[in-house]
């Protein structure tokens, strides 16, 4: 059985030189199991049986999230203070700061939205060797308002995800994106890349939020200003957020596994007693 998240917008000479044994595997293998539909995609591009591709949606802790980030309005206030965060709303970028994770696009789009709206701050938790090139871009372009966190606990996750309006993920590429799914068990609005795995299956169009072209500075700006400015349209996105995540828990991703798991025993059984095996399992 082969499991994967890989999609097909990773780039790479290892990926390309590796692809011939990748795709022999994959022909041979008596199951695939992928995290979601871009990896399925994948999957069906290397020649693999549609009837052996399974599906095990890459998942968090959806009720931790959920429980834990649900702060009072005075220890979101005390978080807040901690930060240095003098706004009444925040946006909030959780990953690595490096170049594939599109954390300047975010800047850009930032730094123009505080043109016209003064009252928003943006959070960016995590470190990386771009860290000092994006503060600089902030000073450099006098971006105000912008506060970058190095370290979390990550029992303090959610607490971070309680104080936001809106969770933007603008990767250049990404194989999945679990912060989405954190960040949508926390009831938030989210935005990303349609290079980004996990916006076809997480992010519907308008209703919880917006995909936008990587790399597009403007796309990003006009996609947070329409949450940002909204405070009823922020609200109705957070609640289909909370909603849409409920199918990616952690009992269905384990239910795609054993589906998985079943057919190639049930196919094994069956190739025992006849040169034909018996149907897959439904998923």
């Amino acid at each position: 059985i082969i499991w994967s998240e890989s999609t097909t917008y990773e780039p790479g000479l290892l990926r390309w030189i590796s692809l011939p044994l990748v795709r022999l595997m994959v022909r041979h293998s008596d199951a695939c199991i992928a995290s979601g539909k871009r990896a399925k995609e994948y999957f069906n591009c290397l020649g693999a049986d549609e009837k052996k591709i399974f599906t095990a949606l890459c998942t968090v802790d959806i009720d931790h999230f959920r429980r834990v980030s649900q702060l009072t309005s005075k220890e979101k206030c005390e978080t807040k203070r901690r930060l240095g965060i003098r706004t009444e709303k925040a946006i909030l970028y959780v990953g690595q700061l490096i170049e594939r994770k599109g954390v300047k696009y975010l800047l850009e789009a930032y730094g123009e939205l505080r043109k016209e709206c003064d009252d928003v701050s943006l959070v960016i938790l995590g470190y990386g060797y771009q860290k000092e090139e994006l503060q600089e871009l902030c000073q450099s372009q006098n971006i105000p308002d912008v506060c970058f966190v190095n370290h979390v606990e990550i029992n303090e996750m959610p607490k971070f995800y309680s104080i936001a309006d809106l969770f933007v993920l603008p990767s250049r590429q990404d194989t999945w994106g679990l912060v989405l799914n954190e960040a949508m068990a926390c009831s938030l609005p989210v935005i990303t890349t349609r290079k980004v795995g996990a916006s076809v299956d997480l992010v519907k169009e308008g209703v919880n939020g917006y995909v936008v072209a990587e790399e597009n500075t403007g796309e990003l700006y006009g996609a947070i200003k329409k949450i940002i400015i909204d405070s009823s349209l922020r609200e109705k996105m957070g609640q289909e957020s909370s909603r849409l995540i409920q199918r990616f828990s952690i009992d269905n991703t384990v239910n795609g596994f054993m589906s998985a798991i079943e057919y190639v025993m049930s196919s094994e059984e069956g190739s025992s007693e006849s040169c034909y095996p018996k149907d897959g399992a439904s998923r």
